[in-house]
């Protein structure tokens, strides 16, 4: 169920960033990215020691694999294959401009994206950076009754507080991400057993709707560009109908099997989808520059040539979701086999 619902939220990620109708962008935008952070939340475990199976080491270098090493492998693959196409057709189709020695040291040092083309990474940034903070934090306070409870009400208060900044104050701003982030970790963390007690609930997918439909339209905002107290407490509040919407729907999903399969295969395969969507979107870029005659410098136009009407967006979320895929199949297929 849980490889299906990120198979769902993955695509309604790719549909928000298509150029998607106006309404359908901002319903998208009120919980998906919240809701990856919360599944995320959702397997952690107190560790109770520091070395051995289960152990705060062995979750810290788990997460290093699985989220810090792909990053940054995935920023340095741009980086060179920039160099490349820039050197052979003079154009810097993949958006990675100055090629620097300080570049790479941000790729790798603070998890930097080197081009908008991974714009999206910044959650894999932000997930790595506040799981790895919640790890070292719930083992410090293991012998603290109800301390994840502490830690979320200190991690929302934190990112409240963060988010008060002005928008333009760099760090402060690039660390309310992390804290935010973290304290929808921490909910799924803490709250598992009650959100799968109202998955149940007759009322509970109809009320979600309802819900999901009246902040669309009173109070659209999205997690990288909420501001205020106010508004930063409403948009984790709203959230919450969000995140339980997607696992009502998954555990629907989930007992069809043949779509059940294909989007839990897409939730298995989240991370390319995530840093080679934008990059699949050119090709829909370059489809459009032929089909309706138009300059060639929109090729690179970022995320989606905006000015493109009609059902461009559903072209531009099946590239991008299919393309990654795709690739990594072949790439898998590719791969020799272990003897």
């Amino acid at each position: 169920m849980i490889s299906v619902s990120k198979g769902i939220c993955i695509i309604l990620m790719v549909i928000g960033h298509s150029g998607c109708p106006t309404f359908l962008h901002d319903f998208i935008y009120l919980f998906h990215m919240p809701f990856f952070f919360f599944i995320s939340g959702w397997f952690c475990k107190q560790s109770t020691s520091l070395w051995g199976n289960g152990g705060l080491s062995v979750k810290i270098l788990k997460r290093i694999k699985r989220l810090y090493i792909p990053f940054v492998l995935y920023c340095l693959a741009f980086i060179a294959l920039s160099a490349i196409f820039t050197a052979c057709t003079g154009t810097d189709y993949l958006g990675v401009k100055e090629i620097s020695v300080p570049l790479v040291i941000k790729v790798i040092v603070n998890m930097e994206a080197p081009t908008d083309l991974l714009g999206a990474t910044w959650f894999i940034r932000s997930l790595f950076f506040a799981a790895v903070s919640i790890d070292i934090l719930l083992f410090i306070s293991r012998k603290i009754r109800h301390s994840d409870l502490y830690l979320l009400a200190i991690f929302l208060v934190t990112a409240v507080w963060m988010k008060t900044f002005p928008a333009d104050t760099p760090v402060i701003r690039q660390l309310a991400l992390i804290v935010f982030g973290g304290a929808f970790f921490l909910m799924g963390c803490c709250f598992r057993k009650l959100f799968e007690k109202m998955m149940g609930y007759i009322l509970a997918l109809p009320v979600c709707i309802i819900l999901l439909v009246l902040e669309t339209v009173l109070i659209p905002n999205t997690m990288l560009k909420v501001n205020g107290a106010w508004d930063s407490i409403l948009y984790f509040i709203g959230a919450i109908p969000g995140i339980l919407l997607m696992l009502i729907i998954s555990s629907y999903v989930n007992r069809l099997k043949s779509t059940g399969r294909i989007l839990s295969y897409i939730g298995i395969n989240t991370r390319v989808i995530l840093f080679l969507h934008f990059t699949a979107f050119i090709a829909i870029n370059l489809l459009a520059v032929v089909l309706k005659d138009l300059d060639g410098s929109l090729i690179t136009s970022f995320p989606v040539i905006h000015s493109l009407k009609g059902g461009w967006w559903i072209l531009y979320t099946v590239a991008g979701t299919s393309a990654p895929l795709l690739l990594k199949f072949i790439s898998t297929k590719l791969r020799p086999m272990k003897s």
